[in-house]
């Protein structure tokens, strides 16, 4: 059996100060002298920045595969403009039946 048996009051305090102005009572995290709600071991970033792994959506080749697919598109949209345009005009000419 551990000579402390309770590891909880043997563990270090944080050091914070309160708002009342009284030391924090809370115990420190590993690595730093702060408790978790006073900014000990916060998620904070990732080691090695892994977050800054690209993909590719600012390339040149990504976009310029983006305007000429917009272009294409807004081509598109005119020419079936045009052909309900056609379709319609055609209607009128056609005599009733």
């Amino acid at each position: 059996m551990p000579d402390n048996p309770d590891p909880f009051a043997a563990a270090a305090r944080c050091g914070a100060r309160t708002r009342t102005g009284t030391p924090c009572r809370a115990p420190a995290v590993r690595g730093g002298g702060r408790c978790r709600m006073h900014g000990g071991a916060g998620s904070g970033a990732p080691a090695d920045n892994r977050n800054a792994f690209k993909d590719g959506f600012y390339r040149a080749e990504a976009r310029t595969r983006r305007r000429d697919m917009n272009a294409f598109i807004r081509r598109m949209t005119e020419q079936v403009e045009v052909l309900e345009g056609m379709d319609r005009r055609s209607d009128r000419r056609r005599p009733a039946r």
